[in-house]
């Protein structure tokens, strides 16, 4: 159960101080996400709790904060199916461990881009905002690479560059989770791009 707050607040209504807990502006967050999306300005959500901006932003320091709060996901929780698939290296069969990491990946990729351009919002341009979230592209591919090159080193792969191997399946992925959020492309371009895997087991 979140803490009142000490410190009275101004409220919107008749000027009247008034006493706002943490949880009740994220349910005001959640309310205006839920029917703007990425269009949600912290202007909203302050008058949606009765509050004023300032208010929110000094108990939220950014809007990314405030969002990833309110709906229980961080935007770099994009790199955790990658990172786990250095923990399977040896196990399992290679195309399902892929395939399993790319359809997390694609599922969380859907849930964090709405949290990054509402953040932006009337700050950037669309290029400026995806570019703000694939700041975490470079580290799923690390990860991927890791995770072949040990798969090859176990001689389950035979991939003569893991690297480029990786950038071309986590490229393909980026874009699929958001520009075709409906067509089951996932296990297609896992299956694709294994074709160049070699051995895989």
């Amino acid at each position: 159960m979140s803490a009142i707050h000490p410190v009275h607040l101004s409220a919107v209504k008749r000027g009247r101080p008034v006493k706002i807990t943490n949880e009740q502006i994220l349910e005001a967050t959640r309310g205006v996400f839920e029917e703007l999306g990425a269009k949600t300005t912290s202007r909203e959500i302050a008058r949606r709790a009765q509050v004023s901006e300032g208010t929110i932003f000094k108990r939220f320091s950014t809007k990314v904060q405030l969002f990833q709060a309110a709906l229980s996901i961080e935007t770099g929780d994009v790199r955790k199916p990658f990172a786990a698939l250095c923990d399977r290296v040896g196990k399992g069969d290679v195309r399902d461990n892929l395939t399993r990491a790319a359809s997390d990946f694609c599922d969380i990729r859907r849930r964090v881009e709405p949290i990054y351009l509402a953040a932006l919002h009337g700050v950037a341009s669309p290029e400026k905002q995806r570019a703000a979230l694939s700041e975490y592209r470079g580290d799923c591919i690390q990860f991927v690479e890791q995770y072949i090159e040990g798969e090859r080193r176990a001689g389950r792969v035979d991939v003569p560059r893991p690297r480029a191997w990786s950038v071309v399946f986590v490229s393909a992925l980026w874009e699929i989770a958001i520009d075709m959020p409906d067509d089951p492309s996932v296990p297609n371009v896992v299956d694709a791009l294994a074709a160049g895997l070699g051995r895989a087991a």
